[in-house]
C-alpha cells in the first residue's frame, strides 16, 4: 500500500523555509513505510504570513479563528486541488501538517471535506487558550494520528495550553514524544514512525 501513498506537506511559521522542504519529511515518512511514496506535494503558504509585531492575531484574530481570508482561500484551493489529484491519479493522500500548519488544515478540511484522506498533526497548538481548536473531527477523515510533545506547551507557548497535554479525542490515535518543536524532530522519532506505519497498514 505505502506507494500508493501520496504524501502533502502543509508546514508551519519557519524562520527559514527551504526550497524543497518537504524532501526530508519525505524521507522520515518513507522510512516509516519501509517504502517510498509515490508523490510529494509540498503546500507552501508562507508567503502569505505577515511578517511583522502582531502576525499571530493577524492570522488567527481575536475571535480564535483563522482569520486571514488570504490564507483560508488559499489553503483551500491548494489542499482541494492536490487531493483531487491524488484520487484522479490512483493515489491515497496522506496529509503531514506541523505547528501553525495543522490548524490551517483543519480548519481547511472542515470548510470542504476530502474523503478517504489521513491526517498526521505534528506539534500543533490544538489546546492554546484564544484558538478554535481541534476537537471537531473533521468529515471524511479516513484515520488521524496527533503527535505531539510537552515541550511545545512549556517552552514554545510559555505554558499557554488549555490543558496539560494536547490530546485530541477527535483524533483516531494521539502519540506522546519528548523532542523540541521542528517537524523533523517529531518526524524522527520512532514512536512517530512506528505510528504512521499503522495509520496506512
Amino acid at each position: 500500500m505505502a506507494n500508493r501513498i501520496a504524501l502533502i506537506g502543509v508546514h508551519g511559521i519557519e524562520l527559514k523555509l527551504g526550497r524543497n522542504w518537504l524532501a526530508p519529511w519525505a524521507r522520515c515518512v518513507e522510512q516509516a513505510l519501509g517504502e517510498p511514496v509515490a508523490q510529494q506535494y509540498p503546500i507552501t503558504w508562507d508567503h502569505l504570513n505577515p511578517r511583522q509585531r502582531g502576525w499571530f492575531w493577524k492570522l488567527f484574530g481575536d475571535s480564535g479563528g483563522l482569520g486571514n481570508p488570504k490564507v483560508q482561500d488559499f489553503m483551500d484551493q491548494e489542499l482541494g486541488d492536490t487531493c483531487r489529484l491524488c484520487a484522479n491519479d490512483g493515489f491515497e493522500p496522506l496529509i503531514v501538517a506541523h505547528s501553525l500548519g495543522t490548524l490551517l488544515v483543519h480548519q481547511s478540511l472542515l470548510r470542504q471535506p476530502q474523503h478517504g484522506v489521513r491526517l498526521v498533526t505534528i506539534g500543533s497548538p490544538c489546546r492554546l487558550r484564544n484558538i478554535n481548536g481541534l476537537s471537531v473531527r473533521p468529515l471524511g477523515i479516513r484515520y488521524w494520528l496527533n503527535v505531539y510533545s510537552p515541550w511545545l506547551d512549556v517552552v514554545v507557548l510559555g505554558g499557554r495550553m488549555s490543558g496539560a497535554n494536547p490530546v485530541l479525542s477527535s483524533a483516531s490515535r494521539n502519540v506522546k514524544v519528548h523532542c523540541r518543536h521542528p517537524a523533523l524532530s517529531y518526524l524522527k522519532r520512532a514512536a512517530t514512525q512506528r505510528a504512521i506505519r499503522a495509520a496506512v497498514e
